[in-house]
């Protein structure tokens, strides 16, 4: 009985990881180029195995599991901004940014001019090229669809694409931005079958769909209610077989 209590509370933990997850997915449903997360499940059956094991051998299993989720890269729909320093990727892959500590990579692509005259994120990360990093003079832009970029004219630059094997693994370092993880390696984009598509005057959405997400939230809170009523009856159960052996 003790060790079914644990399971339910290992499930309600479980439960509340989810719910942290998806109020975070509700608190960006509207945040250019974000990626919702998904929490992962699995551990209480893991935890069940293990629970079998060591019974079986004589000893008693740990309940305890690790929080874990991962990335939903899946495209977001394209909105019209008409701002020429807005490009939205259709299609794998990232913007490469050249991130105080190393590269970093992101979906956003709200760029802009700092006053240097560099191409920058949002938070003034600077924006890579293929070349290094872009520098621009303010004249008339435009960003063709394989991510040349041409400055009254004339080309000047072209934006660095990268894209990774394992592109949900990736760590998200919030703002929008992406670390890797040891033993990841971009690729060029340019490189692959079907590469990125660059759409200049567009953002893209995030791909969260507040209807689903608010599903979700209903049905991990009633989840949650029933695994609450489970330790209740346990709890009830506990205290009379207690007071049945006192009375003995």
């Amino acid at each position: 009985m003790i060790d079914a209590l644990a399971m339910t509370a290992s499930s309600m933990s479980e439960d509340m990881l989810r719910l942290a997850t998806i109020s975070h997915n509700l608190a960006n449903a509207t945040t250019p180029g974000f990626k919702r997360d998904i929490a992962l499940y699995g551990r209480l059956a893991q935890t069940m195995q293990g629970l079998e094991a060591a019974q079986s051998a004589g000893m008693r299993a740990s309940i305890a599991g690790d929080a874990s989720s991962k990335i939903d890269q899946q495209g977001g729909s394209l909105r019209v901004t008409g701002n020429a320093f807005d490009v939205a990727l259709e299609g794998a892959g990232f913007f490469e940014l050249a991130g105080p500590e190393g590269p970093m990579y992101t979906r956003q692509g709200d760029f802009h001019l700092d006053a240097r005259g560099q191409l920058v994120n949002a938070t003034g990360i600077p924006v890579m090229g293929t070349g290094g990093e872009i520098s621009l003079l303010g004249g008339e832009l435009k960003v063709e669809r394989d991510g040349r970029v041409f400055e009254d004219g004339k080309q000047v630059a072209q934006i660095k694409i990268v894209d990774f094997a394992q592109p949900d693994a990736l760590l998200k370092a919030g703002n929008g931005l992406y670390a890797a993880v040891a033993g990841q390696t971009p690729k060029d984009d340019a490189t692959s079958d079907q590469p990125a598509q660059l759409r200049q005057g567009h953002l893209e959405n995030s791909n969260v769909s507040s209807v689903n997400e608010m599903v979700r939230l209903i049905e991990t809170l009633r989840h949650f209610e029933s695994q609450q009523k489970v330790i209740q009856s346990y709890d009830e159960v506990l205290d009379r077989v207690i007071r049945s052996l006192g009375d003995v």
